[in-house]
This record gives structure tokens, C-alpha cells and sequence, in this order.
């Protein structure tokens, strides 16, 4: 951080005498004769401390430091006057926001010392400001992965309660149709979407929609996913294949909005599909039963 302190006096000798006394110091140093000049260079140089005579024609030291708060609000403000009285001092702690007032003639010693002292605590209001702001961005993070973490509980909630949902269907004994259309109500409602398809191969082909049915390039997605075994996602249609002890029974489409949501919506899907694979795995065996038992009994007769 730069340290720049300026020096406002009507009094040339007394700025030469505070060059004099000041040439060996390293911060940045700047000097005006009266307060309109101070205003312009600060517009310019912002400074770290403000050292102000009190009286000054035209604009006195009080009035200048109240408006030069208006362009460095944090800098640290003295009065070097050699007018002391209360009053005066009052009217430039409470107006100016002075930090000190030094009487002349100054101590030189005195002066460097203040004026290092301001400089200090400057940086270090500085800092603690810094440090504020990093303390409040951490505190919005925080609160937006909290927040986060409320939603993905949520969303991982309702996952779970999905996935109940169908295997208790499974349970009850609920028919193929029903569970496909059931599939695709609670897909559909997860991922607000009114597009969702399921295609599956148990017995009787058949496509299940909720409100929107498939086009035919989508139709034609959702066979090739059942054939290759493969996802697919054109067009912002993403098709999942659902498998199950190494044979594909089905598949399921949606389309999704905007591209941000690919994402969420495989995840979701394929959240949902190994219950929806179970569930279609054992419509399978109940459907394939009867062949099974009639290829058993063509063996015995065999035999």
C-alpha cells in the first residue's frame, strides 16, 4: 500500500520548512496552498493522512476537511495550527473528523512521530476493512453452499421417496402400463418437465408418455438406445437405455431446457433407472414365465 501525505498551508515558509524537515522520509509527499488546490490534487492523489492549517483564506482548514472527506473518507485528518481555541477545535474534530491537532510551532520530532503514527493506523484500518470484506464474501460463500446443501438434501430426498414410491408399486402388484406411466409422472416431476417417454421391450412394445408425446426423431432415439444398448442426446433430448442383468428392456427420454441442465437431468435419470430396470426385470420374468414352463414341459415329454 502507498503511503502520501499531503500538506495544506497559505503560508509558503511553512511548507518549505516541512519539506525541509521531511526530505528524508519515503512516503509520497504532496503541498498546496489553500484548500481548492488541496481538493483538486486529492481528486487525483489519493493520500493516506491530511495535514491542514487551520486558518486559510478563502476556504479554512475546517471547511476543507469536512469536504475532503468527501473524496478520501478514510484518511487519516490533522489541524497544524497555531489557533487553539476550543472552539475552533471543537468545530474541526466534529466537522473534519481531525485525529490530532498540533499547535505551532511544532516539535519536528513530535511531527514525524504523529505523522508516522497516522500512517500506521491507516494501514491498519485498511486492513481490518480488508479483512471485513474478505470475512463477508466468505460468509456469502458459506451461506450459498449451504444453501446448496439444502437443495441437493432436498433433491437426493425426493430421490429417495421416488425410488420407494415405485418399488412399493412393485409390491402391490401394480400393472406394466401403470408403473411405465407412474415411471414417467415421477421422472417428469423431478425435473419440472412434461416430456417424458419411456420405451420398453417387455412384452407388447409400447410407448408411455405424460402429457407430451414423442416426436418421431425421439421415438426413433429411444429404439436405437433399446438395440445399441447406448445413451444418446441431440437436440437437448437426452435417452438413457435401461438394463438389466445384461439385457436392455427399455429406454428413457426427456427433453430438457437449456444446456445447464444436462447435468441435473442424467444425474436424476440415472438415479431412477436401476429401480425402474428392477421393477421392469421382474414384469419380464412373470411375462416369460408360461414359455418357460411350456419349454419344460416339451422336455419332459421328450424324455
Amino acid at each position: 500500500m502507498e503511503e502520501r501525505v499531503l500538506f495544506v498551508d497559505d503560508e509558503q515558509n511553512v511548507l518549505s520548512s516541512i519539506k525541509r524537515m521531511l526530505f528524508d522520509e519515503t512516503y509520497e509527499q504532496y503541498f498546496a496552498s489553500s484548500g481548492e488546490e488541496a481538493l483538486d490534487l486529492l481528486r487525483e492523489n489519493p493520500v493516506s493522512v491530511i495535514i491542514s492549517d487551520m486558518r486559510m483564506p478563502v476556504m479554512d482548514g475546517v471547511t476543507f476537511l469536512e469536504k475532503s472527506r468527501e473524496t478520501v473518507p478514510d484518511a487519516i485528518r490533522i489541524i497544524l495550527s497555531g489557533q487553539a481555541e476550543l472552539v475552533s477545535v471543537m468545530q474541526a474534530i466534529n466537522r473534519g473528523g481531525i485525529w490530532r491537532f498540533i499547535s505551532k510551532p511544532w516539535n519536528d520530532d513530535d511531527l514525524k512521530c504523529t505523522i508516522r503514527n497516522a500512517l500506521d493506523l491507516y494501514s491498519v484500518q485498511q486492513e481490518r476493512m480488508r479483512l471485513l470484506k474478505e470475512l463477508e464474501l466468505k460468509n456469502s460463500e458459506l451461506q450459498t453452499l449451504n444453501q446448496e446443501l439444502e437443495r441437493r438434501v432436498e433433491q437426493r430426498t425426493r430421490l429417495i421417496e421416488a425410488q420407494k414410491q415405485l418399488l412399493q408399486q412393485m409390491i402391490d402388484g401394480m400393472d406394466l402400463p401403470a408403473f411405465a406411466n407412474m415411471s414417467c409422472s415421477i421422472i417428469a416431476d423431478l425435473l419440472e418437465s412434461d416430456q417424458v417417454s419411456l420405451l420398453h421391450s417387455v412384452g407388447a412394445q409400447s410407448i408411455i408418455h405424460k402429457k407430451c408425446a414423442p416426436t418421431e426423431p425421439q421415438k426413433e432415439a429411444l429404439v436405437q438406445a433399446i438395440l445399441s444398448g447406448k445413451e444418446s442426446n441431440s437436440d437437448n433430448y437426452l435417452v438413457l437405455p435401461i438394463s438389466y442383468s445384461n439385457a436392455t428392456l427399455g429406454a428413457v427420454g426427456i427433453h430438457y431446457t437449456t444446456g445447464d441442465r444436462y447435468d441435473k437431468t442424467r444425474d436424476i435419470l440415472t438415479s431412477m433407472l436401476p429401480v425402474i430396470a428392477l421393477v421392469l426385470g421382474q414384469f419380464k420374468m412373470i411375462t416369460d414365465a408360461p414359455g418357460m414352463m411350456n419349454d419344460l414341459d416339451d422336455l419332459i415329454d421328450k424324455l
